[in-house]
C-alpha cells in the first residue's frame, strides 16, 4: 500500500514548494543553482523594488536604470552568500540593500546597457506605473504592499499550474 504524507492544508507534502530561504540556501550549491535562485528572486522582487525606488523620488527612466543596475550588482557581488535567515526577513534585507545601493550610487555613473550579454528580468514598467498611480502610500508601504501582491499572484499561478497538470482537483461537493 502506497501512503502519501499529507500536509495540514491538503496535498502531498512532497509537492509543497520550497520556501524562499530554502531557495536562497540551495543557491550556495554552485553557479547554476545560484543563477536560478537569483533569476527567480529578482523576477519576484523587481516590482516592489521599483515601487520603492519610484517613491524615493526617482523618475521612471532613472528607476528602470536603478533596478537594472541593482540586479547586476547583486549578480556580481555574491549577494545570496551573505544573506542569513537568522538576521531577519529576506525582503527587509533586500530593501536595506537597495537603500545602501542608492546611497552609494553616483548620479554621474553611466547606466548599464540593457541586455549586454546578461540575462535580464523583464520589467513591465508601463503596467507598474499604472498600478502605482492608484496607490498613494509612501516608499516602504508601497514596497510591502507590492511584495504581498506578488506573493499572492505567484501562489495563484502555482495553483493554476497544479490544476492544469492534474495535481489538484476541484472542491469536493
Amino acid at each position: 500500500m502506497n501512503v502519501v504524507d499529507e500536509t495540514a492544508i491538503g496535498g502531498a507534502a512532497r509537492e509543497f514548494p520550497p520556501t524562499r530561504w530554502t531557495l536562497i540556501l540551495s543557491s550556495r550549491n554552485g553557479a547554476e543553482p545560484r543563477r536560478r535562485a537569483l533569476e527567480e528572486l529578482l523576477a519576484a522582487y523587481w516590482k516592489p523594488l521599483y515601487f520603492y525606488v519610484r517613491r524615493k523620488g526617482r523618475t521612471i527612466e532613472a528607476a528602470k536604470d536603478v533596478i537594472q543596475d541593482f540586479c547586476a550588482h547583486l549578480l556580481e557581488r555574491g549577494f545570496l552568500e551573505r544573506v542569513d535567515p537568522e538576521k531577519g526577513t529576506f525582503r527587509s534585507y533586500l530593501r536595506a540593500s537597495m537603500d545602501h545601493f542608492l546611497v552609494n550610487q553616483h548620479e554621474a555613473a553611466s547606466a548599464l546597457k540593457r541586455g549586454g550579454g546578461v540575462r535580464t528580468v523583464p520589467l513591465d514598467v508601463d503596467v507598474a506605473e499604472r498600478q502605482m498611480a492608484g496607490s498613494p502610500e509612501g516608499a516602504e508601504a508601497a514596497y510591502d504592499r507590492e511584495w504581498a501582491v506578488g506573493v499572492m499572484e505567484r501562489a495563484i499561478a502555482a495553483l493554476r499550474a497544479e490544476f492544469a497538470k492534474g495535481l489538484r482537483k476541484g472542491p469536493v461537493e
